[in-house]
């Protein structure tokens, strides 16, 4: 398929995706809707692949500070939260989530991220991928059933240059 094509396939997708996308993406962010900038699709797209390049290259040994844990709830991973807002800065980034690939990213701060990730993911469908424009900075959040195992667990990765 073209991409042109493609491109207007995404767009006629978001039409009827946006509204639900942009209220359950505020809400979680504790925000209005109107409060939510989305991030154009060309622009969320080339963002995101320059985040998949960079967290390649940190789990290959990147040289930024790096942090990559298993969390077994709510309460570790606000804790870890916290902990790394008081060491990042609070740059933009675009905020990523499975709507994203439709609709765009939403345009955020690492501290605004971080202070909600229990409200932005969800078990084994709604991982959430934060970054800044520059890649400096990366977070990625995912809430996994694991086999045998009671709860799901978080999975935090965060570099920080």
């Amino acid at each position: 398929m073209n991409e042109r094509l493609a491109a207007a396939l995404r767009r006629n997708t978001a039409r009827g995706m946006l509204p639900e996308f942009l209220a359950t993406t505020s809400a979680a962010l504790g925000r209005r809707i109107e409060e939510s900038d989305l991030i154009p699709l060309e622009e969320s797209d080339k963002i995101l692949r320059a985040f998949e390049g960079r967290m390649k290259e940190q789990s290959l040994g990147g040289k930024a500070k790096f942090v990559d844990e298993i969390l077994d709830d709510d309460v570790a991973l606000v804790r870890q939260a916290a902990a790394l807002r008081e060491t990042i800065p609070d740059e933009e980034m675009a905020l990523f989530r499975s709507g994203s690939k439709w609709c765009g990213a939403i345009q955020s701060t690492a501290h605004e991220v971080l202070s909600h990730l229990t409200k932005l993911v969800s078990p084994d469908q709604e991982d959430v991928i934060a970054c800044s424009g520059n890649q400096s900075l990366g977070i990625f959040c995912s809430l996994d059933s694991r086999k045998g195992e009671e709860s799901p667990v978080y999975h935090l990765i965060l570099w920080s240059d």
